[in-house]
């Protein structure tokens, strides 16, 4: 998905003023104005939009998991998980929220900054009409290039084509998520004390991650029972969304992917995944 370049900070210092309060903002999407049956609302500053309204009108798929509190929105190579009043991911990597997202009657609702931030687009206000602009970067009439610039993508893309990727081994991509993860317990559990290890075997037509983690140091939890269903979902989310970003282009594009996290020091506690849901050991 192509970047959209954006000046959302100083857009929304406008929004403080008494008088925003009577009228809810318009948003407009590539000239069409949107219509919600929840309207936008201002929180601390921020703009709150509906985020299943705004992302299906970008044909991103969104997914609610009632269970966990969770959305996930997917587009192009692009997936976004939002827990409510929680964290935010894009492809696993941890994305600052303004304003937490909330459930406002029964919609769930954004930043609109998390929009542009995730998506990829550009996003203007203008204060006399109280209206947010869209534009979707993933629209035919935003994407020129000139002939000179056409030739050379082409020529890139030929390169890369002819190079794809079966130079990334499994230990090139398994070393990757050890290092992307390395502070892992920090991050997906506020355990710092948890060391995260993460094994990936297959081949181009199955993969399976195996991931470790280790207690002896942790600092509030004692094993993986005590860890939240909601967390470890989240944080099992995001490693198999960075493997596919790491497969994208290589050999190993296709495969499907499976995988298990352990307790290190009580194997009895663990969580499988199957390919499209989670069982916990102790459940």
């Amino acid at each position: 998905m192509r970047k959209c370049f954006l000046l959302v900070l100083v857009l929304f210092a406008t929004f403080s003023f008494a008088g925003l309060a009577q009228a809810a903002p318009r948003v407009v999407l590539d000239g069409q104005a949107l219509n919600f049956d929840v309207p936008p609302t201002v929180e601390n500053d921020r703009t709150m939009v509906p985020l299943r309204a705004i992302f299906e009108a970008l044909d991103a798929e969104v997914n609610w998991d009632d269970a966990t509190q969770t959305v996930t929105a997917r587009r192009d190579n692009t997936e976004l998980k939002l827990a409510i009043g929680g964290k935010a991911f894009k492809n696993g990597t941890p994305v600052n929220l303004d304003v937490p997202a909330k459930i406002i009657n029964g919609r769930t609702m954004v930043p609109l900054r998390f929009v542009s931030e995730t998506i990829g687009c550009q996003v203007s206000w203008d204060d006399a009409t109280q209206t947010v602009s869209i534009t979707n970067a993933g629209g035919k009439n935003n994407f020129k290039v000139n002939a000179n610039e056409s030739k050379s993508f082409i020529h890139r893309f030929q390169q890369r084509d002819n190079n794809v990727s079966n130079d990334a081994s499994i230990k090139d991509i398994e070393d990757t998520l050890n290092d992307y993860f390395e502070d892992g317990g920090n991050d997906y559990f506020a355990d710092d004390g948890i060391d995260v290890a993460i094994s990936l075997a297959g081949d181009e037509d199955d993969l399976a991650y195996a991931i470790k983690l280790d207690f002896s140091d942790a600092d509030v939890h004692d094993d993986l029972t005590e860890v939240s269903a909601n967390k470890i979902k989240t944080f099992l989310d995001a490693v198999r969304s960075k493997i596919y970003t790491e497969i994208d282009g290589t050999g190993y594009e296709d495969a499907d992917i499976t995988g298990k996290l352990v307790d290190n020091d009580q194997a009895s506690y663990y969580v499988r995944y199957n390919g499209s849901s989670y069982t916990f050991s102790w459940d």
